[in-house]
């Protein structure tokens, strides 16, 4: 059974030729009719993934001590943007903005701002975050450019789409998506012209046949704009996303529903796509403007020198035993370094950055 969004793909490449898995990947999740954001909650156990805020309020509370403290750390300005890229359903936002009600002063200068495409997910967001006058934005031009800023974003990064290189015997190749003689999306490859070539990074180390580079110019472009504003308004960037720290990497795009992993040329705009993010090219695009980078550092670490293991403890203090082993096992998903069982601990990474390269931001050191 074919789905409205794939009769629309299959048209655009009748008409214009085999597109790039980003062109792909763009319109199965952002398409504004079909796309997978536009229509749908896809988070907990009814949706098809879960991501840290939705296991433990111990996440959100954790984030929301990283942003009063850097606000302090940066004179406790008496007006700060609080921006949220990609909020879910608002749950980290509300969590950490419940730890931190007792930081005096924060909440008055904060002026909230959520950055979310998806209708179905803003009407989550206005529900959990009713009590603050919340704005929304479909991108960051519409953000406020009379305050310092705040900027947060978990899982954001992962769902930007990237185009996809093979090394191969030839030189470097694009992977396409194109329509097989049975009607059915496959990929193809198409040698890389100069306009690819020019996405490419300086590698030190000559590739290998058959390595990949997934490189992002939607992640680029993404990290400019902040870093732009936050040169300009001043203020500090906080990022959390499952990937890597070196520069080549293997094929990591993933398509996943119902909480197990599938076929991402199936029914798309059904399906959530994403692909690991590549933190040595984050990290080259804040040093490229001259910023300090704080990171990457695992998830765990990060979590961890924030202090999740002293809240943990708080909290079980005052739960009954099945509380306490649920914040025992949310600890463990949280901070724990085994991938295969599903800890989030080494496979996801922290990283961040300032205007001020003298403020020492927390969780990092």
């Amino acid at each position: 059974m074919t789905t409205p969004l794939e009769e629309i793909i299959k048209a655009e490449i009748r008409e214009s030729g085999p597109i790039s898995v980003a062109r792909y990947m763009a319109l199965c999740l952002g398409h504004p009719q079909y796309g997978y954001y536009m229509t749908r909650d896809p988070f907990g156990v009814e949706g098809d993934f879960t991501t840290a805020p939705e296991i433990s309020q111990l996440f959100g509370e954790m984030i929301g001590i990283w942003l009063a403290d850097t606000w302090i750390k940066m004179g406790s300005p008496g007006k700060v943007a609080l921006v949220e890229c990609g909020p879910g359903r608002g749950t980290l936002m509300q969590d950490a903005l419940r730890a931190t009600k007792n930081v005096a002063g924060f909440h008055e200068a904060v002026t909230l701002h959520l950055i979310e495409m998806s209708p179905v997910l803003q009407e989550q967001q206005k529900q959990r975050l009713a009590e603050y006058d919340a704005s929304w934005h479909n991108d960051t031009e519409s953000l406020p450019g009379d305050s310092p800023l705040l900027i947060i974003g978990n899982e954001f990064l992962d769902a930007l789409p990237v185009r996809q290189m093979v090394f191969r015997e030839t030189g470097w190749v694009e992977k396409f998506v194109e329509i097989d003689i049975n009607g059915s999306f496959r990929l193809c490859e198409k040698t890389a012209e100069n306009d690819r070539k020019n996405l490419l990074p300086t590698l030190l180390v000559p590739p290998k046949l058959g390595d990949h580079l997934e490189v992002s110019p939607e992640q680029k472009e993404f990290m400019q704009r902040i870093i732009k504003i936050i040169k300009k308004q001043r203020g500090s960037a906080l990022f959390l996303d499952y990937g890597f720290k070196h520069l080549v990497s293997g094929d990591t795009l993933q398509s996943v529903k119902n909480h197990a992993f599938c076929n991402m040329l199936e029914h798309p705009g059904e399906v959530d796509i994403t692909a690991h993010v590549n933190f040595a090219m984050i990290t080259a695009y804040i040093m490229e403007e001259n910023m300090t980078v704080h990171g990457p550092v695992s998830q765990g670490d990060f979590l961890s020198r924030l202090g999740i293991e002293v809240r943990a403890d708080q909290l079980t203090r005052i739960a009954n035993r099945s509380q306490s082993e649920e914040i025992k096992q949310a600890l463990k998903r949280l901070t724990g370094q085994d991938t295969k069982a599903g800890e989030m601990g080494a496979l996801f990474k922290a990283i961040a950055f300032s205007h001020d390269p003298s403020i020492n931001l927390a969780g990092f050191s």
